[in-house]
Formats: structure tokens, sequence, C-alpha cells
């Protein structure tokens, strides 16, 4: 009898470990899938938001994708960062993931029937043209001007000639969305050269092959207003004028070929993975999103209540099997809790060490041309999510464990008490 009460409890014992393992690690796991301050939490510990411009956009595997934004005009690292924050503000970039992040865990909670994650470009791209073109103004303003020597400011059709090749490269540099590093003074002709000549001069530009016709076309519909500024000899005002009406039609096509490969301005970002990812569709997305949601929703609920009722029905058996020895009763529930909620922890921490490393070598093998940034990032982001998930299950572990503990202590005492009761029993009858 002995042998099969012992057989009896160990059995016990395992279905409350395994039951509380359930709960702990898988339930609370399945459970923090759905909350969607665990994922706002980790995007702010890693600084992702800043991170995206500071690291991903500028990465060379999307300098095409940054053009783009840039509205086609070519700028420096830094630079670009600087527009794309005015462009899209870090602040109007966290509501949109946020947002997604919204949509991603009403989707695991059934609030949601369909799995869309996208981001709204509309209020950004109306933004581009003036703030690049802003930009754009700002580096005319501080450009190195090329003083020409004294003696080269003649006015002849040498001088003429020279200074309208060098402005071509430069008018011809703008209408391809690139900004010059320096620009020749336009003092290289004498005042009085450039009031009598500029309808000569600007010609020439016009004519040089380095111009293509949309831009000659542009020079001459803007030349009243680039007149005043080349008569001053204001190279700085004369390039400002000339900017927009050359760089604004790049920023307007390279916005027009973005938008189309968009819907209703709308990036979606599940096409974009399924692009970035061999072998995987929409429809493959679709499927697996769907079955991770029903494998959520079967674990937290059908599975949560039968781990549940297993630990209840296992500890009251555990007890039972002890009738009439208090001790007992007390003692291997409590035992069998402390081990349970041992189990359960150590189980929780070996997964959040291994499978933040496993799914960044996931991410980094089954896409091509991913870049390095965004790996990094996601890599970052996986570590954060498991120190969240940790956190979700370690305050229920502890409380296990001090249940467990108070139990396994309280059966001594208990004993102790019980002992001290039969020998003044004792006493009293003797």
């Amino acid at each position: 009898m002995t042998l099969v009460r012992a057989l009896g409890s160990l059995i016990l014992g395992l279905v409350v470990i395994v039951g509380l393992m359930y709960l702990l690690v898988v339930v609370n796991i399945t459970q923090r899938l759905e909350d969607p301050e665990v994922y706002r939490a980790a995007f702010t510990e890693i600084d992702a938001y800043n991170r995206i411009y500071d690291e991903v956009l500028i990465d060379r595997a999307v300098q095409d994708e940054t053009l783009d934004l840039l509205g086609g005009v070519g700028l420096e690292a830094q630079e670009s960062v600087e527009v794309l924050r005015d462009v899209m503000p870090p602040a109007y970039l966290q509501d949109q993931i946020e947002a997604n992040i919204d949509r991603f865990t009403g989707f695991l909670s059934s609030d949601l029937e369909r799995l869309d994650l996208y981001l709204e470009l509309r209020e950004p791209l109306d933004r581009v043209e003036v703030v690049v073109l802003d930009k754009a103004e700002e580096i005319i303003t501080e450009l190195e001007i090329d003083e020409p020597p004294s003696a080269t400011t003649e006015c002849t059709p040498d001088s003429l000639q020279s200074l309208a090749g060098d402005m071509a490269s430069e008018f011809a540099g703008l209408s391809a969305g690139e900004l010059p590093e320096s620009v020749p003074s336009l003092e290289t002709l004498d005042e009085d050269c450039r009031r009598q000549e500029f309808d000569n001069w600007i010609g020439q530009v016009a004519d040089d092959p380095r111009v293509d016709p949309e831009t000659a076309r542009t020079i001459e519909e803007e030349k009243d207003d680039l007149r005043e500024s080349f008569i001053e000899g204001d190279t700085t005002a004369f390039l400002e004028k000339a900017a927009a009406p050359l760089v604004g039609p790049v920023i307007d096509d390279s916005l027009e070929e973005l938008r189309q490969g968009l819907q209703n301005d709308r990036l979606d970002l599940l096409e974009e993975l399924a692009d970035n990812f061999d072998n995987l569709t929409r429809e493959d997305i679709d499927e697996q999103a769907e079955f991770l949601r029903d494998t959520l929703g079967t674990a937290t609920g059908t599975g949560g209540m039968l781990a549940l009722l297993l630990v209840i029905v296992g500890s009251l058996l555990l007890a039972a099997t002890e009738i009439p020895n208090p001790t007992g009763m007390l003692r291997w529930p409590g035992l069998y809790l402390l081990l349970g909620g041992a189990v359960s922890l150590a189980v929780g921490l070996v997964l959040n060490t291994v499978v933040p490393g496993r799914l960044v070598v996931v991410v980094t093998t089954s896409s091509s041309g991913t870049p390095t940034a965004l790996i990094s990032l996601i890599g970052d982001l996986m570590e954060s999510f498991a120190r969240q998930f940790t956190a979700g299950f370690i305050p229920g572990t502890v409380t296990v464990l001090v249940i467990g503990a108070v139990l396994f202590v309280a059966s001594f005492f208990v004993g102790r008490f019980l002992s001290i009761v039969r020998g003044e029993a004792s006493g009293f009858q003797g």
C-alpha cells in the first residue's frame, strides 16, 4: 500500500509540474505575444525609431529606396537623415509602427479577421518636395564659390563660353538631382558684360550638349527670373532660383514612380516581406499568420484551462493521498510546486536565451539582400522581446515558488506542533 501511494504521489507530482510549466511558460509567452505593450517597450528600449533613420535608411543596401524617398535628389548621409526626419518625423513613424502593432495583436486575439500591416505614406510624400527643395537651397547657400582671378573678368567670347560651359555642367547636374559641391563665380564676367551678354550666355548654356532638351526648355522659361541675379553677379541667389525649376521635376518624377508601387499611398509591409524572402508569398504569410493565431487561441484557451485544472486537481489529490497526515498533505504539494516553479524558471530562461539567436539566424539565412543594419535592428528587437517575455513569467514563477516554499516549510511547523500536542496529550492521560 505504501508503494502504491508513493507511485501515485510521484505521478500526480509530475502532472502538477507539467501543468505549471505549461501555465508559467507556454501560456505566459502566448499571452505576451498578444500584448501590444510588449512590442512598444521593445522598440523603445533599443531606440528603434532613431536607428531606422540613423542606420537602416542610410545603409547602402537600401540606397535606391532612400533615394526614392528623397525625391531622387542625391544627398550626403547626414543630409539624408535630416531630410528624412523632416519628411517623416520620428513621432509620425512611431505612430505608424504602433498602429501596426495594434493591428498585429488585434489579429492574434481574433479582434481582426485579416492581418494587414502597412505604412501610410501620403502625408510624408506630400512633404518631400518642399523639404528637399529647402535642403537644396540650404546646401547651395553654403556652396564654395570658385572666385575668378582678376585678369579673367574681361568680356570676351572665350570668357562667355568658359562660364557657360561650367554653368551648363551644374545645371545638368541639378536637372538630374545632383547638388554641386562648388560652383564657378558669375564674377568671371564683369558687370557690364553680364548685363549686355545675358541672353547670349544663357543661350549657350541651353545649347550645351550636356543639357537635355527638357532642362534647356526650363532654362529658357526661367531666364527672366534668373536675369537679375546674373547681372548682380550673385552666384548663390542665381543657383537658388534655378534649383526649384530644375530639381522640382526630378522630385515629381521620382515621387510619381514611387507612388506607382504603392496602394493608395500605402506601403504594404507584408508584400515587402514576401519580396525580400526566398520562396515566400503573401498567401504563405496569411496561412502562417492564421495558423499562429489558431495555435495561440488553443494554447491560452483550452490548453490553459486544462493545465490549470491539472495543477489544482493534482495538488488536491496529492494532499488527499496523505490523509489523515496533515504534515504530508502540506509537504508533498509544496515540494512539487517548488519543483514545478524551479523547472519552469529554468526552461523559461533557456528559451529566452536560445530563441532570439535562432530567430536572427532564420532572418539572416532566409532573406536575400537584407540590409546589415536591418538585421542588427531585428536582432536587438528579438533580444528585447526575450527580456519582455522574461519579465512576464518571472513574477508568476516566483509566486508559485513562494507558495510551494510556504507549504513545504509549514509542513515542518505543523509536524512539530502536532508532536507537541500529542506529547502533552500523552502526559495528561498519564
